[in-house]
């Protein structure tokens, strides 16, 4: 499964833009502040997404007003990707017809590959609460399939169902809460208070030790449990009934997911009352594509870091792959690379492992120069956490001309098991990594900065050009300004 293309409106820098013929290996030139880390942020927050089933909720990624661009929250964010299905396209046709059977009669499904087209909508309530939710689904094999279509009057009801049982659940995990915390001397404390005759002062300590035990926000809750102190015989009757409550909760999240939807859910099959069943499908197999993004300020090599490749070391069945990660390090970074027990070894740590050491070239790895850090941060974390998309911006920094080509020609080996993205201002890096062609991001002069609302008439933002890598390289190598900076 390959990212094809990526279409963005009112996000970020970006009013508009769009970005297609995407390959195994895409590197982004441009200059700081053009877009480059939006393009990034828009990527991970799409996949992010579909962590959740749920078709509408709060996304952090694009939950904040100036995730809108130029702050314009009246005008929504949509972010389109379409994703080349490739291999995976017999096994996920064959898991959406098991829980839609009949869209084998409506789909051509004895296909080699198929493109499944999603598209992202951030709008606001009318209280200005921005949530995120599927507008639509498409599916192309002999040609384009409309599987879902959801309104924005639609989203708004879905949202709210949404909102109620997370409600719900919140009142939940309170209640367990307390059931954790609450003990029979607990009991005792507070059947005693309720009693009629200590009403008033004493009445009110039963009030704060039930809703210190509950957490902040818990009124109704507390009102609710004091009277079960009362209308309970014992410890392990209140108990009962506390479980017997979150039950019953659990019965009102319940009815409230298979209550018919308020308006209306177009699927291929024609109107619907409830989101179909094979939406469920789509979304576990977008969540399941993995994407780490090493951003521009990543973190230089630490402790954890040190354990990790200790543990590598020491399993018999991973030693082949530490070694292998050495002599990474040796052809790219030109280091020594090697971990073990801390001297202090009679020292452990929380999960009683014994302390790693890493050293570069025979030195702890804290005392190597920043390069060496960046270096092995690009290479540790492509290698260790093998996602499916790998986002790695300005590759080249704290790296010398040199080292950077070799990262380069090393993230591009990465582009057989991965989709790679790299932003750059090193002609190098392009040369080395040799991708078919460049993404060049680029800002017009005065647009502002993004989340801000500029006065006067609002520049259009980010714009994405693609070009030949020559091209690239030339404008990097001649400073020109669409390319020049970070």
């Amino acid at each position: 499964m390959k990212l094809q293309q990526i279409a963005i409106e009112n996000y970020r820098s970006f009013a508009q833009g769009h970005v297609a013929d995407l390959d195994a290996v895409n590197v982004l030139a441009g200059p700081n502040a053009a877009g480059k880390s939006n393009l990034f942020a828009a990527i991970e927050g799409f996949f992010g997404f579909f962590a959740s089933t749920n078709i509408a909720y709060r996304a952090d990624a694009f939950a904040g007003q100036l995730d809108f661009h130029n702050a314009a929250t009246a005008t929504p964010i949509t972010i389109t990707c379409t994703l080349d299905l490739g291999a995976d396209t017999a096994n996920v046709l064959a898991r959406l017809c098991r829980t839609a059977p009949h869209l084998a009669q409506y789909v051509e499904t004895k296909v080699d590959t198929a493109r499944l087209t999603v598209g992202l909508t951030t709008k606001t309530t009318e209280t200005g609460e921005p949530f995120t939710y599927v507008a639509r689904v498409e599916l192309e094999t002999d040609r384009p399939y409309t599987l879902l279509h959801v309104p924005a009057a639609t989203a708004d009801a879905l949202y709210a169902r949404t909102q109620e049982i997370a409600g719900i659940s919140g009142e939940q995990r309170k209640l367990r809460r307390f059931l954790k915390r609450f003990d029979s001397d607990d009991w005792d404390m507070i059947k005693e208070a309720v009693k009629p005759e200590y009403a008033g002062r004493v009445r009110m300590s039963t009030h704060r030790i039930i809703g210190r035990l509950l957490g902040a926000g818990s009124a109704e809750l507390t009102e609710r449990l004091e009277q079960l102190v009362r209308d309970s015989d014992d410890f392990d009757t209140f108990v009962h009934a506390v479980q017997g409550i979150i039950d019953d909760l659990e019965g009102e999240k319940s009815n409230l997911a298979f209550r018919d939807i308020e308006g209306e859910v177009t699927s291929f099959a024609g109107p619907e009352s409830v989101i179909p069943a094979f939406y469920n499908e789509i979304a576990r197999t977008l969540g399941g594509v993995t994407v780490t993004h090493l951003r521009a300020d990543r973190p230089g090599i630490g402790q954890q870091d040190a354990d990790k490749l200790l543990q590598l070391k020491m399993q018999k069945d991973d030693a082949g792959h530490f070694r292998r990660l050495q002599r990474t390090a040796r052809d790219v970074l030109g280091v020594e690379l090697d971990a073990f027990a801390a001297a202090d070894a009679d020292t452990r740590t929380a999960v009683d492992r014994v302390p790693a050491r890493l050293d570069v070239d025979d030195i702890p790895v804290a005392a190597a120069g920043e390069g060496v850090h960046q270096g092995l941060r690009v290479v540790l974390d492509s290698d260790l956490s093998r996602p499916d998309i790998l986002l790695v911006e300005t590759p080249e920094r704290g790296l010398s001309p040199a080292v950077a080509r070799r990262v380069a020609g090393f993230l591009a080996a990465q582009g057989e098991h991965a989709q790679v993205f790299a932003t750059t201002q090193a002609p190098g890096v392009i040369d080395a990594a040799a991708p078919r062609h460049v993404h060049a991001v680029s800002k017009p002069a005065g647009t502002a900065p993004a989340g801000t609302a500029p006065s006067g008439t609002a520049p259009s933002g980010t714009a994405v050009e693609t070009v030949d890598t020559r091209t690239a390289s030339e404008r990097l190598r001649a400073d020109d300004p669409a390319v020049r900076g970070g």
